[in-house]
Order: structure tokens, then C-alpha cells, then sequence
């Protein structure tokens, strides 16, 4: 969602179902000298995601820019190898909220967030299956592939749930009953799985002033908080990175798997939104005051300004941005 909408959602720092889901290809217009994908039919394109494979983008298409709080959108696959080719699948909306899709290693399989719930797609063979029914929101899955982690909201008016679902055994095999203190808007539940995938780091809603990152041990259940105020947070290729309130200094910090304290990457940090990108290797950061986005490139540390003009990107696995543009997906250079 564009930061003029997203300006007064953060107070703080900044039965399963197996459906086969037709989807007729869509022959969109033939990208213009720009490397511009068209996609007809929307004016607003949000939560895009990059398979780590190929050139493939899973993302939500709207008619229309969001006006109020959230806005809302269906989901479209859009293959960019050759002359672009578009998917749409038969599934539910999905709410503008920071939750992308997640893709497995392989780049084969994708899990998505809708207002019904989570899906699994296979983008070879087309076919999805609703996996985690309910009101749902945040998803991440682990480094193996084998477990999704996601917030349940809802359980009870005072309390979230934070689940770890089981891939193998379809089963949610740990969870933890968190409190909702924050006395604002509440506005995207990032979750990453650390690199071992041994625990689940969130961002909580649990003061009344602020939104800790807090660490979720799977096997033990323990909880540790690993910054007070936290505005966001994405995987990147074998660490997490998050922003965090350095004693009033929007920064960018490094947690590696076994550090207890976490690593100053940028300070001041002019962007409070992050999501993984690909691969991992670049995150996609959003400064929600002024809707401006810049890629981080967690190997190099080096950040990217990103035109005026983008509403949404996406880094392809071989490092090819694409913002999204109105209705438009458009390439800002790279393979």
C-alpha cells in the first residue's frame, strides 16, 4: 500500500480443500521499450513476490488504488521469461497488509495469504490447496521448506496466536498465545524464520507504546526480546535484518542465528518497511511517509534509491528490480 495511506497505521517507530485453479493464460500487451508487463484490468499492484528460480512473480492485482485502510486485491502469476504470460488465479482476496507469498527453494511451490486463509500453489501444474483456514495474517517459511509460521487473529480480541505449522506432519506443532496491548493502528505482522530454522522472529503488538521484535523458540517454547521498538523486518540470505529505535535513531540492524546482540548495518535508516526479495540476497524497503523505496543487498550491504515513481517492487533472483507502476509491472534494469 502506498505510504500516504500507510502514514497513520504505525505508531511506533515508523475439511482441507483441494482446488484445482484454472488458470487461462492472459497474452498481455507486448511489453513497451520501458520493459513494462501491462496487466490489464488493475490500477494497483501490491504484495509481489520473486520465485528464487526463474523469472516468475506471484502478486495481488486491484482495480483500483486503495482509499481506505487496506486495500484489496486477487492473485495473478505472471511469467516474465520470453513474452511475458499472466495466470490469474481462482482464489480468494487478499488484504495490502506487508504479507507477500512464500516460495519454496526449489521455486516450484508457493504458499499465499488470503481472507479465507493460506493456500499452497504449484505454479507448474497449477494447483492449489487451502491449507491453514481462518483469519490469518503474516507468513514466513522455513530456510528447509518444511514448516510456515503465521499469526491467528482470530482467536480472541486481547490475544493473537502466533502458529508453526508443520508442512510434513499437516499439523500446527507449536503456538503461543500473545497479547494485544498496542493502543494505535495495528499495521503488518512480519514474521521470518531465523536461518536455522529453530525459532520464529515477530514483531508483537504486546506494549502499549511500542512494537518489540521478539524471538519464538520452537522446540523449548521460550520467548526473548531482542529489540524494545521495531518497524521492520525481513529474512535475508542467512540472516534477519530488522529497523529498530536506537536511542531515537531509525537504524538498520543484523541478527545472525546465534547472536544475542544485534549488528548496526545503517544508521539513521530512512526506511521503516522491509521484505525479502528473491532469493534473500536484496530486501525491497519502504519509507512510508514519503513512499519511497530504496534495495538492500544483504552480501554487499549497499542500498539502492528506486525512482519516485514505483508503488511496489520486486528483485529477481539474478538482481532485475521491477516496481510496480498503476496497473503496470516495470523493469528498472539488471537480468
Amino acid at each position: 500500500m502506498g505510504g500516504s495511506m500507510r502514514m497513520n497505521k504505525r505508531r511506533s517507530l515508523f475439511s482441507l480443500m483441494l482446488v484445482t485453479v484454472f488458470c487461462a493464460g492472459v497474452a498481455p500487451a507486448a511489453p513497451d521499450p520501458g520493459g513494462a508487463v501491462r496487466v490489464p484490468g488493475a490500477k494497483y499492484l501490491f504484495g509481489i513476490s520473486a520465485s528464487p528460480q526463474g523469472r516468475v512473480v506471484l502478486l495481488y492485482r486491484s482495480p483500483q488504488k486503495p482509499e481506505g485502510e487496506f486495500g484489496s486485491g486477487t492473485p495473478l502469476l505472471i511469467t516474465l521469461k520470453g513474452s511475458p504470460r499472466l495466470f490469474p488465479l481462482h482464489l480468494p482476496s487478499a488484504l495490502d497488509d506487508l504479507t507477500i507469498p512464500v516460495w519454496n527453494s526449489g521455486g516450484r511451490i508457493v504458499f499465499l495469504l488470503t481472507k479465507a486463509g493460506i493456500y499452497s500453489f504449484d505454479s507448474a501444474t497449477h494447483a492449489a490447496k487451502l491449507i491453514v483456514p481462518g483469519t490469518l495474517a503474516g507468513l514466513a517459511i522455513s530456510p528447509d521448506g518444511t514448516k510456515l509460521a503465521y499469526w491467528n487473529l482470530g482467536s480472541t480480541g486481547s490475544h493473537y496466536l502466533l502458529s508453526v505449522f508443520s508442512l510434513a506432519v499437516n499439523r500446527t506443532i507449536r503456538k503461543w498465545n500473545v497479547p494485544t496491548r498496542f493502543d494505535a493502528d495495528q499495521y503488518g505482522h512480519e514474521l521470518v524464520f531465523s536461518s536455522d530454522g529453530a525459532s520464529v522472529l515477530a514483531r508483537t503488538y504486546d506494549e502499549e507504546d511500542q512494537t518489540p521484535l521478539k524471538q519464538f523458540e520452537i522446540a523449548s517454547g521460550s520467548i526473548r526480546t531482542v529489540w524494545q521498538n521495531c518497524s521492520g523486518l525481513a529474512a535475508g540470505r542467512g540472516n534477519t535484518y530488522f529497523v529498530g529505535d536506537d536511542h531515537g535513531t531509525p537504524t538498520l540492524f543484523e541478527l545472525q542465528v546465534h547472536d544475542l546482540v544485534p549488528r548496526k548495518v545503517i544508521a539513521p535508516f530512512q526506511f521503516d518497511s522491509l521484505l525479502s526479495s528473491g532469493t534473500r540476497r536484496w530486501i525491497v524497503s519502504e519509507n512510508s511517509r514519503s513512499s519511497k523505496f530504496a534495495v538492500f543487498d544483504s552480501e554487499t550491504h549497499n542500498l539502492t534509491d528506486l525512482s519516485s515513481t514505483c508503488e511496489n517492487a520486486v528483485v529477481l533472483p539474478r538482481g532485475a528490480v521491477m516496481c510496480a507502476v498503476g496497473g503496470n509491472l516495470v523493469s528498472k534494469g539488471g537480468q
